[in-house]
């Protein structure tokens, strides 16, 4: 990948304002103003999941250090860790566990703003003053991120999570509820997952339909060949998946070659050799974008090999995307996690309380089994009734649902999906 020397130079200079960073340099005897090439950047460590998971105080800025209250930040629920940020414009998301335990990532509002000023450009591409436009909204996020994430001229259709949640739940019924939105509203555009827009168009088909978006947007989860043709087909615009980290952000956009093209504006990515494959190689990402919190040397967890596509020299071709948690359907096709951490979602929002740490095992197929912390006030009977339905409506076939007690002392996390098949 290109190398920008003032780039990771402005990054190196913002890592002396974080501890874990200047303490850990200096212990190797690191002086970081003295990295003027790329040999010169390699001497730098690379940091693993495991090492941010515990020193997670540590990538705090000195400028924040005595405002977070370490003891909230460890221990406090999610709503005590935020709004214990949101007071000094921060903000803390966590990983889905997709190649291993979750992490806790801590942004500051400037910096992410920094970052999705990148995907506005890239937008801006295809939209240009359509951008501006009425768009679809169909993704897990809050309406503080929200603000961010889109370009402030932005008409939003529902101002509630993914179109009033209702489109976790792919039953025909909430589909014709889509469908009727596009017809009422008239979106230009519509940002997604994969699976949740394939399933649309599905449902498109059965009743002889079609809807027409200049630019859809997809993200959350790998975008597959025989997915991006059924789109196409029935939706037109352009098809962009975006490949990105609850870390870094975005890192890059899908070609229609099939290829990741970085972007170089918001991260610096390396393929580094694995102990197993000289082809498919580590992806190791530097963030440009993030000066409060900067992510440096950091190893995403997924495989890639470098591809030569469109004359660009920073493009990838990802050979593993985190899958290591995927989902097994009784059609015996893998799908993402998302629908099921969805369940806890949607069960938090209709019994209105707080679940913070759970575990989520797919024994067989239909079998999943759901950990839960011993505090929640809700039957085990009420909440297996409705994690059952949840599942069965979503995945298409009947769901069996077990609830056990959560061992915090063994499971010391906030969200994780195994597949245990």
């Amino acid at each position: 990948m290109k190398f920008d020397i003032r780039k990771v130079k402005k990054i190196l200079q913002c890592a002396e304002e974080v501890p874990f960073y200047r303490d850990f340099y200096r212990s190797k005897g690191i002086n970081t103003n003295k990295i003027f090439s790329y040999d010169d950047f390699c001497m730098l460590p690379i940091l693993d999941k495991m090492t941010y998971r515990n020193n997670l105080s540590k990538f705090i800025p000195d400028k924040f250090a005595d405002k977070i209250d370490g003891n909230i930040l460890e221990n406090g629920t999610f709503f005590e860790i935020d709004n214990m940020l949101s007071a000094i414009n921060c903000n803390m998301v966590i990983t889905s566990g997709s190649t291993g335990m979750p992490l806790k990532v801590i942004h500051s509002d400037a910096d992410d703003h920094r970052a999705y000023s990148v995907i506005n450009n890239f937008r801006k591409k295809y939209l240009g003053k359509e951008l501006g436009k009425k768009y679809l909204w169909v993704l897990p996020m809050n309406d503080k991120t929200k603000q961010y994430f889109y370009d402030e001229n932005v008409t939003y259709i529902n101002k509630k999570y993914g179109i009033d949640y209702f489109l976790a739940n792919y039953s025909e019924k909430n589909f014709d509820k889509l469908y009727q939105l596009l017809m009422e509203e008239k979106p230009h555009w519509i940002s997604c997952s994969p699976s949740m827009i394939f399933e649309f168009s599905n449902y498109l088909q059965s009743i002889n339909e079609k809807y027409h978006f200049s630019y859809i947007e997809l993200h959350s989860e790998p975008l597959y060949d025989w997915q991006y043709i059924k789109i196409k087909e029935c939706f037109g615009g352009v098809v962009k998946s975006i490949y990105s980290s609850n870390e870094v952000n975005f890192i890059g956009a899908m070609c229609p070659e099939g290829c990741y093209h970085i972007f170089t504006d918001n991260v610096f990515v390396e393929l580094l050799d694995t102990d197993v494959s000289n082809t498919q190689k580590k992806v190791v990402v530097t963030s440009l974008s993030y000066y409060d919190f900067p992510m440096i040397r950091y190893e995403l967890g997924d495989l890639a090999k470098e591809q030569k596509c469109c004359d660009n020299i920073n493009s990838i071709n990802l050979c593993k995307f985190r899958d290591a948690d995927m989902i097994l359907s009784i059609s015996g096709e893998l799908c993402e996690p998302y629908i099921v951490f969805d369940s806890i979602v949607f069960l938090c929002d209709k019994y209105k309380v707080c679940i913070n740490k759970y575990t989520i095992i797919q024994r067989k197929v239909d079998l999943f089994e759901y950990y839960f912390d011993e505090g929640i006030s809700i039957g085990k009977d009420e909440l297996k009734m409705f994690l059952q339905h949840f599942l069965t409506v979503a995945l298409g076939y009947c769901i069996n649902v077990v609830i056990k007690s959560l061992n915090i002392n063994i499971f010391n996390k906030y969200r994780r999906f195994i597949c245990k098949l």
